[in-house]
């Protein structure tokens, strides 16, 4: 079993595997931006801040959270931004199924889950996700 931090943008839902996951904030307003990227100053390190909520195609909320990602590097960090987390839960490997061709989140996901969770479908984060994919 495997577990992952559950959350919600807009009517999808994104599993992010806890191991990958490194805080949660409030969301904030980018703290500054490179080369037209949003960024957020997180411990010291710019991170590059990623609106999955643009990248699947929804509508933004009123609220939203900000979750740090990545390696402790800088250079594998990444700040996503989804409408709501929905909190930690144990999947079961054969539960999830590879991606179907979806654009430019099939280089964000790798999997998405035979059940709903929370009556949403759920993707799951890739390892290595390209974020610069599915900003462009």
């Amino acid at each position: 079993m495997s577990a992952v931090l559950t959350t919600v943008i807009g009517p999808y839902g994104l599993a992010i595997p806890s191991g990958s996951v490194r805080e949660l904030l409030a969301h904030t307003e980018p703290d500054s931006t490179d080369a037209d990227r949003a960024m957020l100053l997180w411990r010291g390190q710019w991170v590059p801040m990623v609106d999955l909520r643009q990248a699947f195609g929804t509508v933004p909320g009123a609220v939203a959270v900000d979750i740090v990602v990545g390696e402790q590097e800088a250079a594998d960090l990444a700040a996503l931004v989804v409408d709501q987390v929905l909190g930690l839960r144990a999947v079961e490997p054969e539960h999830w199924q590879p991606m179907p061709r979806l654009g430019r989140i099939l280089g964000m996901c790798d999997a998405v889950c035979v059940y709903p969770i929370a009556d949403r479908l759920m993707f799951r984060l890739r390892p290595q996700a390209d974020f610069a994919a599915i900003q462009g």
